[in-house]
């Protein structure tokens, strides 16, 4: 085992002294972890930063001096010149960076001689350096030779490093100074401090180390066609809820657009409130919004390229049941297919790529939660031919249509697809298949890079896709987070057994991550508020909101309501308004992040997060789960699509959850529920 390096590769123009000295750290023992320097400072910097075991540090500053720049300068002090400037800007850097490390602290225990400082001269040998090494008192400094970079010196470094060891303050402090790119405002983050960050005098989170991993992980983006034989280059992070994936996405963009400042960059999600908070907390981190990045909702970037073909309105929710309603009735009335699996099955169609006759008879179904025979596919595909035909009298589409509708024109050439440099995508796992297509020919071909983060347990819909039938070989180029830090151990320990109790691990083909409950933080057990009628539901939401604003000062950003249904959270927003004053309760879809409640429902949930949640509304999915009417292939499709949500609900909040619940809860969940209220 080697030591643990960040990033893993080099980034930009950089010495060749640099690349051998980054190449031979990387070999120093298991334990130690070696950070680069990356620029995010503008003035001179230590190169490299090592961390051993014990928490002992060394910093390198590397002198790019050959040895003939070096024996004219011995010359001339031979001469009386007194001005040796070989190794002098690299102590002067050390010098200042100790400076700095010092000031940090009001307590003065906090010496910088806890760190050693070394000048390495990769060109030159130890005894000769050693002769011109300045005398100073102030840091602990040694000058190094070439030898040091010898395989035979690995046991020399373990003896660099000084007896003192860094408290978890110093260590903040020196991490803040060295990779202020992994700093997380508390401003950004609604999570709980752990452990190192508990001392007194500690404002801000760093990103943990598998978080800087992902993050610094491959960032050198191709600058030539040649250089890349794949089509272009592909990273994925799977990550269990609160893990920090939407930072990372955040992070990694930022510095990307540092290093590659003259590329064009686009932020893609599937929601309109993730975008817009997505946007916002990037403006936090940047200052600014620079015009060669772009942040939008896939079908929003689909509606501004799209120029061409005729206007059709996109059909309403309650206009599509009506519709698959008579649909139904014409095709299915004897069968044991029902209304709600047409409806599933039409937006399944709709997310595929090739919505052929053909195709959709010979596509495989894997997780698509019912089954059906050769005959009912043959039935059902006209029935999807119906439809459409039905919508196009009406001058209607459906909004799973407008993908295609897209990507006709372009395949017909009546559309040019712009391209990018990079695309990040947010929220992967709700991406279909077709916008994946078009995704594909969006990223500048053997020079572009699609990086995507995606929590599995969250699921793809059950559509039944892999990435590899999407065209894109995610093996290898695959990170996992399973640490959570948004949410408490009480909160994610209860939204887990929930899944588990409700979806058994064969129930689902995809691959769902644990969270790693090791070191969260303790909280407050969730609460379940049970009730005997909607309207006291709404009621006792109002009136719990009501005391966390007035009594407890809570910030209305701070609370996040998700209803079940969409009528519901309207009607919630305005109970809100009209109890706390006018935009006290906004939809988070429509509105810049601020001090108001956010109030929302499942579907436009997914991505955002709040310190304190109230779910609402459960009862509601509950009881479609139980209806007669729907097949038990299809409830048990509807259980695990529920179930999915549910989670999701669960897992937005930081700090307290809050769910109500109108009657007796099922059989089936109530233990899970009955001791935490």
């Amino acid at each position: 085992m080697t030591a643990t390096i960040f990033p893993n590769s080099p980034i930009g123009t950089v010495h060749p002294t640099i690349v051998k000295t980054f190449n031979y750290l990387k070999s120093l023992p298991d334990g130690c972890n070696v950070w680069h320097f990356l620029g995010m400072r503008d003035e001179e910097m230590p190169d490299f930063l090592v961390l051993n075991t014990d928490n002992q540090a060394v910093l390198i500053k590397v002198s790019s001096a050959t040895p003939k720049q070096f024996k004219s300068r011995l010359q001339m002090m031979l001469l009386g010149d007194k001005n040796n400037d070989i190794g002098s800007q690299e102590t002067a850097a050390l010098q200042a960076f100790h400076k700095k490390f010092e000031q940090s602290f009001t307590d003065k225990n906090h010496s910088p001689k806890a760190i050693k400082s070394v000048v390495l001269f990769p060109n030159i040998e130890t005894r000769q350096v050693k002769r011109s090494k300045p005398t100073n008192g102030k840091i602990n400094l040694e000058w190094l030779g070439k030898e040091y970079l010898s395989p035979t010196k690995l046991n020399e470094w373990q003896k660099l490093f000084p007896s003192q060891k860094l408290d978890d303050i110093a260590y903040q402090r020196l991490r803040e100074l060295f990779t202020p790119e992994v700093i997380v405002p508390k401003s950004l983050s609604v999570r709980k401090p752990i452990d190192r960050n508990i001392k007194a005098g500690l404002d801000n989170f760093l990103l943990d180390y598998e978080q800087e991993k992902v993050l610094k992980h491959n960032l050198e983006l191709p600058e030539a066609a040649a250089s890349l034989s794949r089509n272009f280059q592909v990273s994925l992070v799977n990550g269990v809820a609160g893990s920090g994936k939407t930072l990372i996405l955040l992070y990694r963009l930022r510095l990307l657009h540092k290093f590659y400042p003259n590329k064009k960059f686009l932020v893609l999600t599937h929601n309109r409130a993730l975008i817009r908070d997505i946007q916002w907390k990037y403006l936090q981190l940047c200052g600014d919004l620079p015009e060669n990045i772009e942040f939008k909702r896939f079908y929003q970037w689909l509606g501004e390229n799209r120029k061409v073909g005729p206007y059709l309105d996109a059909i309403s929710r309650p206009k599509k049941e009506e519709i698959i309603q008579t649909i139904w009735i014409e095709f299915f009335t004897d069968t044991s297919i029902t209304e709600g699996m047409l409806m599933s099955e039409i937006d399944w169609i709709n997310d595929q790529v090739d919505r052929s006759r053909d195709g959709y008879l010979s596509a495989d179904r894997r997780g698509r939660g019912f089954r059906l025979s050769q005959n009912q596919l043959t039935l059902m595909y006209a029935a999807y031919d119906k439809y459409r035909k039905k919508l196009w009298d009406r001058r209607l589409i459906d909004w799973g249509l407008v993908p295609h509708v897209y990507w006709k024109y372009a395949q017909d050439g009546k559309l040019e697809i712009p391209q990018y440099d990079v695309i990040l995508i947010d929220e992967t796992q709700f991406f279909a298949p077709i916008w994946f297509e078009i995704i594909r020919k969006m990223v500048k071909p053997q020079i572009g890079y699609l990086f995507m983060v995606a929590d599995p347990t969250q699921g793809f819909l059950n559509r039944g896709i892999s990435w590899k039938s999407m065209g894109m070989e995610v093996r290898g180029r695959t990170s996992k987070l399973t640490q959570s830090y948004r949410t408490t151990k009480e909160i994610l320990s209860l939204a887990t057994v929930f899944y588990r109790q409700r979806v058994p691990t064969d129930a689902s083909d995809e691959e769902i991550l644990e969270p790693n409950m090791l070191h969260m933080s303790d909280g407050v057990i969730p609460d379940i508020i049970p009730l005997s009628t909607d309207q006291d539901e709404n009621s006792r939401v109002v009136n719990e909101i009501d005391q966390f604003v007035t009594k407890f000062s809570i910030p209305k950003s701070h609370i996040l309501v998700i209803h079940s249904d969409w009528s519901g959270a309207d009607t919630l927003r305005k109970s809100l308004n009209s109890r706390l004053g006018l935009n006290s309760a906004k939809d988070p879809s429509d509105n810049d992040p601020g001090n108001y409640i956010r109030v929302t429902n499942l579907d436009r949930g997914t991505g955002i997060e709040s310190p304190i949640v109230f779910f609402v509304g459960m009862k509601q999915l509950m009881e479609k789960e139980q209806s007669l009417r729907i097949s038990e292939e299809e409830r048990e499709q509807l259980i695990l699509e529920n179930t999915r949500k549910i989670y999701m609900a669960m897992t937005r909040a930081g700090h307290r959850l809050i769910i109500t619940y109108v009657g007796e809860l099922p059989n089936d969940i109530r233990w899970i529920f009955q001791d935490r209220n």
